[in-house]
């Protein structure tokens, strides 16, 4: 008998919420796109020519949301968008979306701060269009998961992240663990390195 999987994704399964308010009607050729703004890590050369490097902890993203011209969600997405525009103020709009489709683990991103990014174009056709609203997230909160049980590595990374996560938290001096943080992720690679 095989150990193979099959291995399935359900766009049904994907669910998008801003301001808690779950959104629908989301166009049959893509229900989001994240993306992230500028690269997570960024190098400055010597005179001597060796390099530092400099890691963005607090990354923005750009959120796109795709939904289908017909949609009910565009009439409270673009009365919110020119309250937006009208009061002149930036106001916060916390967005989640979940990706259940891989069963007990899922894909999440989440933002609390978050902004309109442009008031989305509009086609009339002989067919319904795509509305595609975007969003700029600041410090957004991505995890990023397959469809497939994890090797150990994995597992260990994510624990490795979540002590991260929560030593930053409690308001933990990074600096201080950044040797164990260190000494793990090169006992992990000899790990990975030694299965091939």
């Amino acid at each position: 008998m095989s150990d193979k999987k099959v291995l399935t994704y359900a766009p049904s399964l994907v669910k998008v919420k801003l301001f808690g308010l779950a959104m629908e009607g989301f166009s049959p050729d893509g229900v989001a796109d994240i993306e992230r703004q500028e690269g997570a890590t960024t190098f400055r050369k010597a005179m001597d020519g060796s390099r530092t490097a400099f890691v963005d902890r607090y990354a923005t993203y750009r959120v796109s949301v795709h939904l289908l011209q017909t949609s009910p969600t565009n009439t409270w997405l673009h009365q919110l968008y020119k309250i937006y525009q009208k009061a002149g103020i930036e106001f916060k709009m916390p967005i989640s979306i979940e990706d259940k489709s891989s069963g007990r683990e899922f894909d999440t991103f989440s933002a609390t701060d978050v902004f309109f990014d442009e008031e989305p174009s509009t086609s009339y056709t002989a067919q319904s269009e795509v509305t595609t609203w975007t969003f700029i997230c600041h410090d957004g909160n991505y995890n990023r998961m397959g469809s497939a049980d994890t090797y150990e590595v994995a597992e260990k990374l994510q624990h490795l992240f979540s002590a991260l996560s929560t030593a930053e938290s409690l308001g933990i001096n990074l600096e201080s663990i950044k040797d164990t943080t260190s000494r793990m992720l090169d006992t992990l690679s000899e790990t990975v390195f030694s299965k091939f």
